[in-house]
């Protein structure tokens, strides 16, 4: 699988609400506390250095310019053979020019990975294989194919009628198999959440195969404002991959708020990168 990291990086917070949310449990509790933006997406590509990614392909920008040199051999000691741009996509020819380069790579699946702070959780990458094999099955069937990485909760619900992620999301999805590893459904006007796995198909069809113009697009969803996805099918895991590192803090005050009291959000454990550090010296054992 091609791991394909595009993101900027800042501390300005996108929606202030969101952080705010989170505010009363990182402000009384030490380890909860805020880190830099910066340490959250080391956090996330560490996590990702599990993973035995066929291809690793690193797009990203930061507010700091002083940053670039130390993110550069941070992600050089995870990833050594990680291609690297120091430019976030923000345009449609800018995700054309990823593809070209994403087409030139023998696998046809993508972490797509538009957030920094999405690490994975599962203790077991087993799972991983588990959801892509599913989705293996199926693609002579369906030509655009994803699998939902993170945002567990809300993907777990979505496809189960009556329930509140249902009523307010998933009123297009259609199950049409499920097992006791994952839920195989489609929806029929797409699923353009930045948060999943998804086939090249997929990918090219979001950022190629539609005349977007100047328009500013930095991410997949984006995308849906200028077209939809027509039958996608969603491989949905019944055991959790990874985890916003905020938490549900985009839930609160909606029909479908998710409190931090109930799914905190997450940490970065002290001494982390310390650690990171020591183990990634030659002759370290992990």
């Amino acid at each position: 699988m091609i791991l394909y990291f595009d993101s900027y990086i800042t501390d300005v917070p996108l929606n202030k609400n969101f952080v705010d949310a989170n505010d009363s449990l990182r402000k009384s509790v030490k380890n909860y506390a805020m880190p830099k933006k910066i340490d959250i997406a080391k956090y996330t590509l560490a996590s990702y250095a599990e993973y035995p990614w066929s291809h690793v392909f690193i797009r990203y920008e930061l507010d700091d310019k002083k940053e670039y040199a130390g993110f550069d051999a941070f992600i050089k000691e995870l990833f050594p053979n990680a291609i690297i741009m120091h430019e976030r996509s923000d345009s449609q020819t800018d995700f054309k020019k990823s593809m070209e380069i994403i087409s030139q790579f023998d696998d046809e699946w993508i972490w797509y990975a538009p957030n920094n702070d999405h690490p994975i959780m599962t203790h077991d990458l087993s799972v991983v294989d588990m959801v892509l094999k599913k989705a293996n099955e199926y693609k002579v069937v369906y030509d655009h194919i994803s699998i939902p990485y993170s945002h567990f909760s809300e993907y777990i619900n979505l496809p189960r009628k009556g329930r509140a992620f249902w009523k307010l999301f998933g009123r297009d999805v259609d199950v049409i198999e499920e097992d006791e590893d994952t839920i195989i459904c489609v929806r029929k006007h797409g699923d353009n959440t930045g948060v999943q796995i998804v086939n090249k198909k997929l990918f090219a069809y979001w950022f190629t195969s539609h005349d977007m113009g100047n328009n500013r697009i930095i991410r997949s969803e984006d995308v849906r404002k200028f077209f939809l996805t027509k039958n996608q099918l969603l491989v949905i895991s019944k055991r959790e991959i990874g985890a916003h590192f905020d938490g549900y803090s985009h839930t609160i005050g909606s029909l479908v708020e998710i409190s931090p009291s109930q799914v905190p959000p997450l940490f970065i454990p002290k001494g982390f990168f310390e650690k990171l550090e020591i183990e990634s010296k030659p002759g370290a054992i992990k």
